[in-house]
């Protein structure tokens, strides 16, 4: 058994507030998958398997190329919310984008 706090989330979509490292947090995610738990405590929610985790940070992956994507293609994060598609609700990663451009910015 593994605890994570809120690295995996079972109880909705993963939160990205404004202490978020949306860039890193899929490499994070492969990283405590390869310790291969065969049951995750996520910060929120029901206890999960390695698949549901497994997903969820395929999920964030996906974020975190749509985050790049959009910083590449010169789009603000606003645009980006409306002219690309999103693993979740666009409107829940309105922090992730801003902290994602932060970090590219450098």
């Amino acid at each position: 058994m593994l605890f994570r706090g809120d690295l995996v989330e079972q109880a909705g979509p993963p939160v990205y507030g404004s202490d978020s490292f949306p860039l890193d947090w899929p490499l994070t995610l492969t990283r405590l998958l390869e310790l291969r738990p065969d049951v995750i405590v996520p910060g929120h929610g029901d206890p999960v398997d390695h698949a549901f985790a497994r997903a969820q940070r395929d999920a964030i992956a996906s974020v975190a190329h749509g985050i790049r994507e959009a910083y590449d293609s010169g789009y603000d994060p606003i645009k980006a919310l409306t002219a690309l598609t999103w693993a979740y609700d666009p409107i829940v990663l309105m922090h992730a984008l801003t902290r994602g451009f932060v970090h590219l910015k450098g």
